[in-house]
């Protein structure tokens, strides 16, 4: 279970966003750490401007009129925030790419700016009694609010987009959808009978 003190956090960010208001929850895993991983390569997409391309062509028209994005920043400004100065041979430019894909669509939105795309995380614990533990709360924190989406897109390659796709399922919620390198699929469709394991 949450811990009071967190959810309290969680419910007034989610008041925050207005009495009503739904949003979509997208896991998009490319953070720096997971270009590395060569595990399950082929069900990777890395590039974030492609995901949301693809979030797009699924949904002509938005499930949500918010995309609520639970990433870890601090992961992309490490490598995404400008080339590497002592080794320039080194520069992480799909970092740098994703990262103002990120910075983008926070700042202009999606589906030519009709929706809005927010993040929480571990900047809305500075303050708060988490602060001092912000990597695991603010995953925490995130992790509770992307339950509530209407629809969620997630990857096979994370065992948190699997949690969450579990923890939705097994609550009802049958609207989620995995991103592949060719695009957006139906993860639990009707007649799922149980949620996959993380296999990667």
């Amino acid at each position: 279970r949450l811990h009071p003190d967190l959810r309290a956090i969680a419910d007034g960010l989610i008041a925050s966003l207005g009495e009503g208001k739904e949003y979509m929850t997208l896991h998009a895993r490319v953070e720096p750490d997971m270009q590395a991983h060569n595990i399950c390569w082929e069900k990777k997409e890395k590039n974030l401007t492609k995901i949301f391309e693809d979030l797009e062509r699924k949904f002509p028209k938005p499930p949500a009129p918010m995309v609520f994005l639970p990433i870890n920043r601090q992961y992309m400004e490490l490598e995404g925030s400008g080339p590497n100065k002592e080794d320039p041979e080194k520069t992480n430019w799909l970092a740098i790419e994703n990262l103002s894909a990120l910075n983008r669509a926070v700042s202009h939105g999606l589906w030519n700016g009709t929706v809005k795309v927010f993040e929480f995380g571990a900047k809305s614990l500075q303050g708060t009694s988490f602060a001092s533990r912000w990597s695991t709360a603010g995953a925490v924190l995130n992790f509770y609010i992307a339950i509530g989406g209407n629809v969620f897109v997630g990857t096979e390659v994370s065992s948190y987009s699997i949690d969450l796709l579990s923890t939705r399922f097994y609550r009802g919620n049958r609207k989620n959808y995995k991103y592949l390198p060719d695009g957006l699929h139906e993860w639990t469709p009707e007649g799922t009978a149980h949620t996959p394991a993380f296999l990667c």
